[in-house]
């Protein structure tokens, strides 16, 4: 069934002579990453070059079968997930050699349980996770009631454990049904539950050593800045955590309106107007970055980007069963491709259309596999008419 694709849209996504390439703030955006941008092979001196940001789809290590969760620590991105016989599996993907390497986990006692959440600090891991039931439980007899969290943490080399959340005493208890919501490692041996309005600060055994009350919510939204971790506040600023006294640091806090994605080179990342930008501080200024069209691998990879910018300028997000990379090279300039449809003017559709054309989903896709598979071909662009005209049809459509 074909889907109306609005002007906004189609001008951001598809209107685009080159690969990534912005204007003059874009230009300055890159050139943090000037010296590890690569030429694409076959690309001669003679040849006019210009800069654009490639994607690159690297697969998950035959093992990992699903990612339920993911995050970052240095330069290396690692996923929480299951392995082909339903296991529990944690995997690292090491972003500056490219190799992977895995380790299984044992959920010990947790009954179906599912991950909620993944958290790295120093060399060890922290995984929230929430027990679960289905019908034959149910008919059974297991109530929600019965049913709670547990935390497994352990060394990423050595051993780990899975203990249920108990909260005695004055905290909580199992029956106060309390939701969590989320868990940040502050080091190997500590972490901070939450939930939508707490923090507990836990220790491996989930003993509970302190209650911090930071400016913030316990589900709210968190990034990570070279190994720092900044959270937003109630009032919508960011500020970077303290570790020790577990409260934001308000004197560095910073406005910065959709603040997303984590960097290890230092960048504020900031989602907007269907690209990726830099944000500056000091002057308030973003800088564009790429735009989402440009280093997408298909329209699904268009509804979920969330980046991570290791410390070399290299940008990653998580697809399906795979990670993209999305690295600056320089490649030959594209020849413009015109695509041409056909405009139904007797259709009510038709009347209330910005832009005078329709699109399916599966030609919008089609385009974008073809615009960002190979950096050395031609892109395709829209054009419209309202009168019959050659209309490109996608293999297998």
């Amino acid at each position: 069934m074909k889907k109306k694709l609005l002007a906004a849209l189609l001008a951001a996504a598809l209107l685009i002579s080159g690969c990534g390439r912005g204007g003059e703030d874009g230009d300055a955006a890159r050139d943090d990453v000037a010296e590890n941008v690569q030429t694409t092979a076959g690309a001669g001196e003679a040849e006019e070059l210009s800069m654009a940001y490639v994607p690159r789809e690297i697969a998950f290590p035959p093992e990992l079968k699903k990612c339920d969760s993911w995050t970052t620590l240095g330069d290396s991105i690692w996923l929480a997930g299951r392995d082909s016989q339903d296991g529990f599996l944690l995997a690292e993907y090491d972003t500056l050699s490219g190799s992977w390497r895995s380790f299984p986990l044992d959920t010990g006692e947790a009954h179906r349980p599912s991950i909620r959440c993944l958290s790295m600090a120093e060399d060890s891991f922290w995984l929230l996770l929430a027990e679960g039931r289905n019908q034959e439980d149910v008919e059974n007899g297991l109530s929600l009631e019965e049913l709670g969290y547990y935390v497994l943490s352990g060394s990423i080399d050595g051993s780990h454990s899975c203990i249920r959340v108990p909260f005695e005493g004055g905290a909580s208890t199992e029956t106060s049904m309390l939701s969590f919501s989320s868990l940040l490692a502050l080091d190997s041996n500590r972490a901070l539950l939450s939930t939508e309005s707490s923090f507990f600060e836990i220790d491996r055994q989930l003993n509970i050593l302190s209650q911090p009350e930071p400016d913030a919510e316990g589900c709210g939204a968190k990034v990570s800045i070279d190994g720092e971790t900044w959270m937003q506040t109630r009032s919508g600023a960011w500020a970077p955590l303290d570790r020790t006294s577990l409260s934001l640091d308000m004197g560095r806090s910073i406005e910065a309106e959709r603040l997303s994605g984590s960097s290890n080179a230092g960048h504020f990342l900031c989602r907007g107007d269907g690209a990726l930008y830099a944000y500056d501080p000091a002057s308030g200024e973003m800088a564009e970055i790429f735009k989402y069209i440009d280093v997408a691998l298909d329209l699904d990879s268009l509804n979920n980007l969330a980046f991570f910018e290791n410390s070399r300028g290299v940008f990653f997000y998580r697809q399906g069963s795979s990670l993209v990379e999305v690295s600056p090279k320089l490649v030959r300039e594209r020849q413009t491709l015109r695509l041409l449809c056909f405009g139904n003017t007797g259709t009510q559709a038709y009347q209330h259309s910005l832009t005078g054309y329709d699109y399916s989903e599966a030609m919008m896709d089609a385009v974008i596999r073809f615009n960002n598979t190979d950096p050395e071909r031609g892109r395709w662009t829209p054009g419209s008419s309202q009168t019959c005209c050659p209309i490109w049809t996608p293999t297998g459509s």
